[in-house]
This record gives structure tokens, sequence and C-alpha cells, in this order.
């Protein structure tokens, strides 16, 4: 972003009655003098850019079959990876490949919550892993009429990838690194 006043900073000659910036004016018989040059007399630019934190969205997925286990992603850099992360655990833990394939709750930027009881499970998600909690538990509960627990819980959180003026993202050589 570039600042730019209206007014003229450095010094011209202008006939009489001429306003100055009217290109009949010239530079300042000053520079004529031998003490500077026009372009040593003329005030330094002045660049101002504001610079913007940017934040990249992690993600993340929790896939099951109709029978067997859940597969679990955290902190991935799409949705899409998150996914196939979620289904790649659903497998490995020894999900059928085609059950897994189901994708049962997926969250961006926050954290997740996955309560069970009474054969009803609960999902949450938000800012805050105990605000999650308490809320799919209670909601568990209200649903299933027995006790329920939390048997997942876990976080996608945004990543610091550095600043940026307004408007570009990373890799530009106009960022900068992330605070630590």
């Amino acid at each position: 972003m570039f600042l730019m006043g209206s007014t003229a900073l450095a010094q011209t000659a202008c006939p009489q009655g001429v306003p100055p910036g009217d290109p009949r004016c010239g530079p300042s018989p000053s520079w004529h003098q031998g003490q500077t040059t026009p372009e040593e007399s003329a005030a330094p630019r002045v660049i101002v850019r504001e610079r913007f934190q940017v934040w990249e969205d992690r993600f993340g997925a929790i896939a099951r079959g109709p029978e067997g286990p859940a597969g679990m992603s955290e902190g991935q850099r799409s949705e899409e990876d998150a996914r196939i992360a979620a289904v790649a655990d659903c497998i490995s833990k020894g999900g059928d490949p085609n059950g897994c394939r189901n994708i049962v709750f997926e969250y961006a930027s926050g954290c997740a919550v996955v309560a069970w009881g009474g054969g009803f499970e609960q999902f949450a998600s938000g800012p805050d892993q105990k605000d999650n909690a308490d809320r799919a538990v209670r909601r568990c509960q209200e649903r299933s009429g027995t006790a329920c627990r939390v048997v997942y819980s876990g976080c996608s959180r945004p990543v610091d990838v550095g600043f940026c003026p307004k408007g570009i993202r990373p890799p530009h050589p106009s960022c900068g690194p992330p605070k630590r």
C-alpha cells in the first residue's frame, strides 16, 4: 500500500498565478546553485505496508463403517486430506475398506468430541475442548437416557503461516515468517 499526499513535498518554481503541481511549473531554482539535484531535493517517498497475520485452517474427520472401528484424523491441510486420513485410520484398525468410507463427522480449525452411551453417539465441535465434551455428554445422555462418556477428543487448530500485506497469501516475497 503506498501512501501519497495531495500536497507537493518538494519546492517548485511556478509562474505567477500558476498553482504548484501544474505542468508549467519547474524545479526550485535552489538546485541550480550547486546545492542538490532535483532528485535529491525531493522528499523521500513514504511506503506504508499494513501487514496482516495469516492463518491456515486445519481439518479433521471421523470415518466409521456400520460395524467396527472408527478412524480419526486431525490437523490436515484440506477437508479432502482429512477424509482420506480418517478412512485410512479406520481401515488400519481393521475396519471394512468399503464401510470405512462413511465420513460421520468433519470439523475445521477447532476441536471435536464424541460421547457414547446407551447405543447413542453424540458429536460436538468448537474452539474449546472442555465445552465440547460437556455439550456432547449432556446431549448424549438426553438422547440415550443413560450415562455417556467421551470416547474421542481431538483438535485441528489453525496454523500461523506468517504476515502478509492485505490481499496477499503466502508464499509470496512480501510475506514475512510467523512470529515464534
